[in-house]
């Protein structure tokens, strides 16, 4: 039986979790630059050790009401699929350890309704927590807006190359 750690966080009253394995850091969150033409949950990019990363808003992605900014808020970063990512939460709770018996599998009422960003369900001292998947959090369409990240980052790297020479 496999016991594994899971970050506890907050979007708008309710608990969500992410395995710590599918977390690289946590940072305080500050405001992206907007780019345009992405997807409005996608608020803009953050620059994160040399690269740059768009930030989801988990409130938008999830249809919550948006609020502003406060010192408790995070960015939680995530990498799939060597894409990385930064997920916009209220405030980090804690965090526990489960085996994988604990956690029971997404409800599903049709292919419509599905849960169709979780990994899972939790119930930690009779609350409902939701498991999030963060590969699910990124629409398939969207995954082209993420590899625009990467060539404007290439294309500003390439400009500073000429500029040095």
């Amino acid at each position: 039986m496999a016991v594994e750690k899971y970050l506890l966080f907050n979007v708008d009253k309710r608990q969500f979790s992410l395995a710590f394995s599918d977390i690289l850091q946590i940072i305080a969150a500050e405001e992206p630059s907007p780019l345009p033409d992405f997807p409005d949950y996608i608020l803009g990019t953050i620059a994160y050790e040399g690269s740059v990363i768009p930030i989801i808003s988990l409130r938008r992605r999830f249809h919550f009401e948006d609020a502003p900014l406060s010192d408790r808020w995070c960015i939680i970063i995530t990498e799939n699929e060597n894409k990385r990512v930064g997920l916009l939460c209220d405030s980090v709770s804690s965090f526990t350890e489960l085996s994988d018996r604990e956690i029971m599998p997404a409800a599903e009422l049709n292919e419509e309704a599905a849960a169709r960003f979780l990994k899972g369900e939790l119930i930690i001292d009779g609350e409902h927590i939701l498991l999030l998947d963060p590969v699910k959090i990124i629409k398939l369409k969207d995954a082209e807006v993420f590899g625009v990240c990467e060539d404007i980052e290439k294309e500003s790297d390439e400009g500073k190359e000429e500029i040095s020479e």
